[in-house]
């Protein structure tokens, strides 16, 4: 994606906005980046049965490589109302590796961020993978009526490995002023104000 949209390289400041991209916004970016992502290992063709259910085959049947498919051959039971615009049928992502993270820290398995063009959805659930170290196993449905190949390569599940800490919230008014003045100083500048005064790098490596 370009950082400019209407084909221009360069910033076109009008009446009713900028030509500035989602490119250009740094938390949506950091959405896509923050964590680890578990991707396909082969390519993956799904096509329907007489009955409209999924069928899965793939390139490579390899027991000893990640992530491998599970079908659940009982009744969702996880209560969940279905996702509109999905199937019924649930799978599960099983990956055949651990993840084993530093004491304390727990990971966020879920749906790759912002990825609503993927034909499938991963449930989300989190994992104390400092004592338990599995992967663990990670529903999914498919789009209704979906039919296709999903490449080797693409993602399946974000994991978001965070410090497991207690948090209390409360209601400070006083924060109403100091947002105030940082929102005057942000209207100075045409672009990238956030960027250069509050964003900090992440490094996943």
């Amino acid at each position: 994606m370009p950082k400019y949209s209407e084909g221009k390289n360069f910033l076109n400041y009008g009446g009713s906005g900028n030509n500035l991209t989602v490119k250009s916004c740094l938390p949506v970016t950091d959405a896509f980046t923050t964590g680890y992502i578990i991707s396909s290992f082969y390519d993956m063709q799904v096509t329907r049965n007489n009955v409209g259910k999924p069928q899965i085959t793939w390139a490579l049947n390899n027991k000893n490589v990640s992530p491998q498919l599970v079908q659940s051959n009982q009744p969702r039971k996880h209560n969940f109302v279905n996702i509109e615009g999905y199937d019924d049928s649930e799978f599960s992502w099983l990956p055949t590796w651990c993840i084993k993270t530093p004491k304390g820290y727990s990971s966020m398995f879920i749906h790759p961020i912002n990825r609503m063009d993927l034909p499938f959805y991963t449930i989300g659930g989190v994992i104390d993978t400092d004592g338990w170290g599995d992967a663990g196993k990670h529903p999914f449905m498919f789009k209704k009526g979906w039919q296709g190949i999903i490449p080797s390569g693409t993602p399946l599940i974000q994991v978001i490995p965070f410090k497991r800490e207690n948090w209390d919230s409360r209601t400070d008014e006083s924060m109403t002023k100091e947002y105030s003045s940082k929102i005057i100083k942000r209207d100075k500048k045409l672009k990238d104000y956030y960027r250069l005064n509050h964003w900090k790098s992440k490094k996943y490596r």
